[in-house]
């Protein structure tokens, strides 16, 4: 889930945690919080789209993608 300021602004797929994280079993049952408010005005124009309905595909959400699991 991606917030700004509090609100949902996107969510990414399933498969990011079945298949990328290699964790099956926790597919439906982990929730990521990303928050975005840190990001700058051009990644957020990058990410965000203004009716808060999704992400944009890009370079600033495959990073986030590339980094969650890294931890």
């Amino acid at each position: 889930m991606l917030t700004l300021n509090g609100q949902n602004q996107g969510e990414m797929t399933v498969n990011l945690i079945r298949k990328d994280a290699e964790l099956p079993y926790l597919a439906h049952r982990l929730i990521c919080h990303v928050d975005c408010n840190a990001l700058s005005a051009l990644a957020l124009r990058g990410l965000l789209v203004s009716n808060r309905e999704d992400a944009r595909s890009g370079i600033v959400h495959d990073m986030i993608q590339k980094n969650l699991f890294k931890l």
